[in-house]
């Protein structure tokens, strides 16, 4: 018996009843092995998921980062309220300090705030540091989900390049 086409489907199943079904078929040339046809079916077609997947993923990551960011941009800006409050009175007490109105608590709370301004602005400075990482890792993000797109428009089925983040639902402190 002659193979003169072999096809290959499979469902792919993402839970929460969201399914993807890729379906492909090829003739057998003359001479061809029907076995070898249908391999290289089923490594294209895997080859296809897992750029969808990584697509998938690389968008997943791009709206969970911008999310981040918001976040920790407000965080820093909470941040910068505080410590110019804190400023505020540093510098009254200091001010009563210095014309010798203070009593034993105010020298107290005095040097207790300085150390809270100082804990507060080294958080600070943390918080600017992190919120320029979640800005490199989204800018990354956003460049890999192009170059995605752009190669499965064009039928190109590869990851060369592309660090592929790992979606929430399995690792949620990316």
């Amino acid at each position: 018996m002659a193979v003169k086409e072999v096809g290959y489907e499979r469902l792919f199943s993402f839970g929460q009843y969201e399914n993807e079904k890729i379906r492909m078929s090829a003739e057998v040339e003359p001479g061809q092995n029907a076995d070898q046809v249908l391999a290289g079916l089923v490594l294209k077609i895997a080859a296809v998921e897992d750029v969808l997947q990584a697509y998938r993923s690389q968008v997943d990551a791009r709206e969970y980062l911008a999310q981040r960011i918001h976040e920790k941009e407000r965080q820093i800006a909470d941040s910068e309220n505080h410590i110019a409050s804190m400023k505020v009175k540093i510098d009254e007490i200091t001010a009563r300090f210095e014309k010798g109105e203070l009593d034993v608590d105010d020298k107290l709370r005095h040097a207790c705030d300085r150390e809270s301004y100082k804990s507060l602005k080294e958080r600070l400075l943390a918080e600017q540091k992190e919120l320029t990482d979640l800005e490199e890792r989204h800018k990354k993000t956003i460049n890999d989900v192009d170059l995605l797109k752009q190669r499965i428009l064009k039928g190109d089925f590869n990851l060369e390049g592309i660090e592929v983040q790992v979606p929430r639902r399995y690792r949620p402190d990316y």
